[in-house]
């Protein structure tokens, strides 16, 4: 997905269109970190308004990710739309944060000499399109606080309501009372 710059057509009434269908490896995603389980598929338009290329597609695939509350793995889809530009720069690391952190608002990236490869802004926009927390179903009821057993599964014997010392006397009262 190396493109020559000259090769990409002015404006986007003569974009170059195109699909794809890459390999979790060929975009660099390994088992240690996010698990991509398919073929990264989409479709795009590329064109160039003088120096800068503007991008403009879609893309879709499927990821395992852990319920952020009983740590079961999900098979999570995801689809993104992608309205991205690219501008030339003699720096590669001009577009970075002081920090490196990258934003999911971030929609513009740099190019280094006279071609571009798109592998490594698929790449992140799959990243930056992962949700922040995942459940396994929406009324997942996590692990136990004390022993760590699935609450989803079977209760466990931590799972006895217990009254808080403090409130002792209160409790005490509202039976005399009640």
């Amino acid at each position: 997905m190396n493109y020559l710059i000259l090769d990409i057509p002015e404006g986007p009434a003569s974009a170059f269109n195109a699909t794809f269908s890459e390999s979790p490896e060929s975009l660099g995603f390994f088992e240690n970190e996010l698990h991509v389980t398919s073929n990264v598929d989409g479709k795009f338009s590329l064109w160039r308004e003088r120096e800068i290329l503007m991008f403009s597609g879609d893309f879709s695939t499927t990821v395992n990710l852990q319920c952020c509350r009983c740590l079961v793995l999900v098979e999570q889809p995801l689809h993104n739309a992608m309205e991205l530009r690219c501008f030339p720069t003699s720096d590669p690391l001009v577009d970075l944060s002081p920090t490196g952190e990258v934003f999911p608002d971030d929609t513009v990236y740099s190019y280094l000499g006279d071609s571009v490869n798109l592998k490594p802004i698929i790449r992140e926009q799959v990243v930056l399109s992962v949700p922040p927390y995942i459940y396994c179903r929406p009324d997942c009821k996590g692990l136990c606080v004390k022993c760590g057993q699935d609450l989803n599964i079977d209760l466990c014997a931590c799972f006895t309501i217990q009254t808080d010392p403090r409130f002792e006397k209160l409790e005490s009262l509202k039976r005399r009372l009640g």
